[in-house]
């Protein structure tokens, strides 16, 4: 056989196998994508059904503007809502993140991470990780309406930057709903008189605390889309 048409199945092989190397990095790459897609739908489906609890609380509070001396307990129950609303939204986010891939790697990766207290809070083993879907129930079945240990969480265990608002404030406002939560509004022996003032106040911050958590996600995916180019 002439040398000049000799066929190189080694270069092929080398060619074929490297064609191959793209298409893997091409099809993580279309998966890594359509992840984004759905935790941002997802996301926003969230989002619309945070708005409408809270647009649902705000009908109250303004309501009874013109007598809120009369109404310290109808306040306070309007914070547990509040708080409820937005701990539910921290429910589905955190739901949505456990079904990324990378962000629930990331997670079982971190968990030692976590503090004594944190780990302790989600009945989680630093020592013994959970499955994904142990993950998953672990988050769905806490008790997450602390807006510091939400940040904590989501930095530790997905690598999101949150906001987040003073520990102090987060105390007082935790007291408070466990107040009118188990204590028909009395806290420390003394009967808790919210505002409208305050309760509005509360309105506002969780509001503005989920559009930082949007805008922090939506962060994260362009900047992740982005390195793909």
């Amino acid at each position: 056989m002439d040398d000049d048409l000799a066929f190189d199945f080694e270069e092929f092989e080398r060619e074929c196998e490297q064609h191959e190397k793209e298409m893997d990095t091409l099809n993580t790459q279309l998966d890594n994508a359509f992840e984004w897609m759905d935790l941002l739908f997802d996301l926003e489906s969230s989002v619309e059904r945070f708005n409408e609890n809270m647009n649902s609380l705000n009908l109250a509070i303004e309501s009874q503007k013109s007598e809120p001396e009369l109404n310290h307990f109808l306040y306070g129950t309007l914070l547990i809502g509040i708080i409820s609303a937005y701990e539910g939204f921290i429910h589905e986010l955190f739901n949505a993140c456990c079904n990324k891939t990378d962000y629930i790697k990331s997670a079982l990766l971190n968990i030692k991470e976590l503090s004594e207290k944190d780990a302790n809070h989600l009945k989680i083993s630093t020592k013994k990780p959970p499955s994904e879907d142990g993950l998953k129930q672990k988050l769905l079945k806490a008790t997450l309406h602390d807006p510091i240990q939400i940040a904590r969480l989501s930095d530790k265990l997905f690598g999101l930057k949150m906001p987040t608002i003073k520990n102090e404030f987060s105390k007082k406002l935790l007291d408070i709903r466990n107040a009118f939560t188990h204590n028909n509004g009395h806290l420390g022996g003394e009967y808790v008189k919210p505002s409208y003032h305050d309760v509005k106040t509360v309105h506002h911050l969780f509001i503005a605390l989920i559009n930082g958590y949007v805008n922090s996600i939506t962060k994260n995916s362009d900047v992740d889309l982005e390195s793909m180019k």
